[in-house]
């Protein structure tokens, strides 16, 4: 047995005696062992569930206990969270293909996401500082990520936490570098997300640390390393947002110098890094995806209601569309997704299982958005920042693929409702 198989045997088991032996709050060690462990949370433990769903499922079902606060939409949630599976279930019955162990895989998958966030939510409207807390954790995985990626530049790619390197990582001409990730692409969203909660402060009248600047600085040479140009267009609108409505002068100064001095490495060494060595230009790689795109659109038009069924779409393409490969040598990988995260939804799950899963998502990015045209708070335009790089990203690379984007997407939404929660009961007001 390889010792990555072995990790989260070992995750569970040091969880289970944290639990037995903990006379601290059992909801927080528990978000604070799923974000210390983040980087190991996607390895598979059993063929049906990884750590992050096994150890989820074990918390919830033996030491949860269920708290008295409600928050403004937490019946809201429960309803359609509940119509949600009910509408995969049905697909799954009506799909052409039926059942099957990657789609029955996928469905269980979607539980732990909702309980991690539940947990997660009751905590921050409990407690205004945990949010600030809860940050401080992000910041340290943000260095686990550049330290694993440092390690990756000295002895190269190998050195992974994956069974087998994803096709895009090595190409014909560089090296896309996906630190603890099996996508670069997730990597570069990962950094580009978790740059913006570095310039999140606590207080009004306090300075950013000059160390979490330089955490942005290298987060930005990381994602050029990655060669994830979403991830890169993501972080850049972000920053096009926090100088249109920031406020503070130093702030912009700051992005104004951090770009420069990018901007100089990047032309001193850009041989270096692969997103100016990728394989394929802009119009070859929009021209390749555009196909697939219109092919898995074909599949939503044909099962518009209930779609191809979830976890179905590997064997759909088998059948239907062989053209949609990956060479590897001398085999060929089906796609198991169409390069686009909203196509994977509407062919699999079908148009009302789409529109319920942007109404849990989007509902709090609009609320937030709400929100900070009515009190200014501009921790709402990071939190909200960070999630446009998800939504850019998601549509040229479905990252749900791996869990630790659906559980940084679960710590985004869920600190966008706590916040919003502690800005309707006070008057709280933050600046750039």
């Amino acid at each position: 047995m390889s010792i990555i198989k072995i990790i989260p045997i070992i995750l569970v088991f040091a969880f289970l005696a944290l639990m037995l032996i903990t006379k601290e709050n059992k909801d927080r060690l528990y978000i604070k062992f799923i974000v210390l462990t983040f980087p190991f949370l996607n390895i598979p433990l059993f063929p049906l569930l990884k750590g992050f769903s096994l150890i989820t499922f074990i918390y919830f079902f033996f030491f949860y206990k269920n708290k008295k606060t409600i928050f403004y939409a937490s019946r809201f949630y429960l309803v359609i969270f509940f119509v949600l599976i009910s509408l995969i279930i049905t697909g799954l019955y009506f799909s052409e293909l039926g059942p099957s162990f990657v789609g029955f895989r996928d469905l269980v998958a979607i539980f732990p996401i909702f309980i991690f966030a539940k947990i997660l939510i009751y905590e921050l409207i409990e407690d205004e500082n945990y949010f600030f807390e809860l940050l401080h954790l992000l910041k340290i995985l943000l260095i686990i990520s550049l330290i694993f990626l440092g390690v990756q530049l000295i002895i190269g790619v190998k050195f992974s936490l994956s069974k087998q390197l994803n096709p895009n990582i090595i190409l014909s001409n560089g090296i896309r570098y996906p630190s603890f990730f099996g996508d670069p692409q997730d990597f570069s969203m990962f950094l580009a997300i978790l740059s913006f909660m570095c310039l999140i402060k606590k207080d009004i009248n306090s300075k950013i640390p000059v160390f979490n600047y330089i955490l942005i600085i290298l987060s930005v040479l990381a994602i050029l390393s990655s060669g994830g140009r979403a991830g890169l267009i993501g972080f850049i609108f972000g920053i096009t947002l926090i100088i249109i409505f920031g406020k503070s002068i130093s702030a912009k100064i700051w992005v104004i110098v951090i770009g420069i001095l990018i901007y100089f490495v990047v032309m001193e060494f850009q041989n270096k890094f692969a997103i100016f060595n990728r394989g394929t230009d802009l119009d070859d790689a929009y021209k390749f995806r555009h196909e697939i795109w219109g092919q898995a659109f074909d599949m939503f038009l044909n099962k518009p209601i209930f779609g191809i069924g979830i976890g179905n779409y590997e064997r759909h393409v088998v059948l239907h569309n062989p053209d949609q490969v990956w060479p590897t040598g001398d085999d060929f990988i089906p796609f198991d997704c169409p390069e686009n995260g909203y196509l994977k939804f509407l062919s699999e799950l079908g148009g009302p299982a789409f529109i319920i899963i942007f109404i849990i998502l989007l509902l709090p990015v609009f609320r937030g958005m709400y929100m900070f045209l009515l009190k200014k708070d501009f921790i709402l335009i990071y939190l909200l920042s960070g999630f446009m790089v998800w939504m850019i990203g998601f549509n040229s690379n479905y990252s749900f693929g791996d869990i630790r984007i659906e559980i940084l997407i679960g710590l985004l939404i869920s600190m966008l409702i706590s916040r919003q929660h502690f800005l309707s009961s006070n008057n709280a007001v933050t600046k750039v």
